[in-house]
């Protein structure tokens, strides 16, 4: 080889390392199924092979409880075969995480976290893949709905007040103004 050789080969592998190593956030919403909704929608990927991935997304569903929602996550999570590290329903987070194929015993994390919103809940949920380990994208896009949909088919909803409670809790208000009799 010769130098002008050598030196096209150095540029070529330093612009490939460079892009190979940029950071990106890209919504994944060119191929997005249109079966999956608000959580193929709201689905991003963050990093690179050589950095690791982020993948995330979330889905708001106006008429479930942090509970409910909580409740139907663990147990979809759980029979998904992930093994569930931590959870705690009071902070609304799970935990758990899954063996990489071939990763010599690495580990991917996989966190939700359940916030209350108005109305409802927001589900948002994330996985990381460490440096030099590479997921699908779509395969990622499709497990966090699959997950996500057990939110939205359980029975656990806010139900709305109806004119029963609000005339009982008229009622006690009156009787709580009222001084008592002497």
């Amino acid at each position: 080889m010769n130098s002008k050789q050598i030196i096209a080969l150095s540029a070529f592998l330093a612009t490939l390392a460079g892009c190979a190593s940029q950071s990106t956030v890209r919504p994944e919403s060119a191929a997005v199924p249109s079966n999956l909704g608000a959580c193929a929608t709201n689905f991003t990927t963050e990093g690179s092979f050589w950095t690791g991935t982020r993948y995330s997304t979330f889905e708001e569903f106006p008429k479930k409880t942090v509970s409910g929602a909580f409740d139907a996550l663990l147990q979809s999570v759980a029979t998904s075969g992930y093994q569930v590290n931590s959870s705690s329903k009071e902070a609304g987070m799970i935990s758990a995480s899954q063996t990489v194929t071939f990763g010599q015993g690495k580990t991917v994390p996989l966190n939700f976290v359940i916030k209350k919103s108005q109305p409802g809940v927001r589900v948002e949920v994330s996985f990381s893949t460490s440096g030099g380990v590479t997921g699908s994208a779509d395969g990622a896009q499709k497990e966090f709905c699959k997950l996500l949909a057990s939110v939205g088919h359980s029975a656990n909803e806010v139900s709305p007040p109806t004119k029963a409670a609000d005339d009982n809790a008229s009622v006690a208000k009156k009787k709580a103004k009222k001084p008592a009799a002497q």
